[in-house]
């Protein structure tokens, strides 16, 4: 086992494998006994987080104005349907969970921007 010499002269255990030194976290004990120790940190959100809706609370609230819009919608009325279409994002982005509004946002909605100036530039 290598050990790698910081600023202040302490050493942090590292493992040598195959010539390349890997850290090892360690409890840096100050009587040099160290315990090795998962690299998951306490501040690292739950894989819960990741799975779940957006904000599933606002679920019920936001499908009782889409109703209520719902039922007074005319298609001459364009803020009526402005706000319908408003309460129909907030029900998507409510519902998606994080993993798939990253995804809409970094893949799927990338080349709008593009597609845009180029349509104008013709």
């Amino acid at each position: 086992m290598a050990s790698a010499l910081t600023s202040n002269g302490a050493t942090h255990g590292m493992t040598n494998d195959a010539a390349v030194a890997v850290p090892k976290a360690t409890n840096n004990s100050a009587n040099g006994v160290s315990h090795t120790m998962p690299y998951r940190s306490s501040l690292q959100p739950s894989v819960e987080v990741a799975l779940s809706p957006n904000d599933a609370a606002s679920v019920p609230s936001t499908l009782e104005k889409i109703d209520t819009l719902g039922k007074a919608f005319s298609p001459k009325d364009n803020a009526g349907r402005l706000e319908l279409l408003a309460e129909a994002r907030r029900l998507v982005r409510a519902l998606e969970m994080p993993r798939e509004t990253m995804i809409k946002h970094n893949w799927a909605q990338v080349s709008i921007p593009v597609k845009t100036v180029e349509g104008s530039n013709r």
